[in-house]
């Protein structure tokens, strides 16, 4: 809770980008929840049913290409990773950005009244 922090957090966070935090970080978890885990769970059940599939047709052919489910895994993960280190990036320029808006709406208020 942002009412029990020390002042010190204050002084390390900008308190003009808890708006835009917020809001990005409930965006987030709507997506997560959403599309995304219903995709996951898809691609598992695939998963499990073209295994199943492939050593019953073949018990070669799903040797081979259990063989690879490494180097995607490892292929997956690299590319997860460089797209949340992007992200990241994003996330710290939107919360500034937002920041400047809601400084600059409060001084037109403030200006109007």
């Amino acid at each position: 809770s942002i009412m029990h922090q020390d002042v010190a957090w204050f002084d390390a966070n900008a308190s003009t980008e808890f708006a835009s935090r917020i809001a990005k970080n409930a965006s987030s978890v709507q997506h997560g929840f959403g599309e995304k885990l219903g995709r996951a769970l898809f691609q598992v059940g695939v998963f499990f049913s073209a295994t199943t599939i492939a050593l019953y047709k073949g018990v070669r052919l799903a040797g081979v290409v259990s063989a690879t489910i490494p180097l995607i895994l490892v292929s997956g993960y690299l590319w997860g990773r460089s797209m949340e280190l992007m992200v990241s990036g994003n996330h710290e320029a939107y919360e500034k950005s937002g920041g400047v808006a809601e400084e600059t709406l409060n001084a037109v208020k403030t200006v109007a009244a």
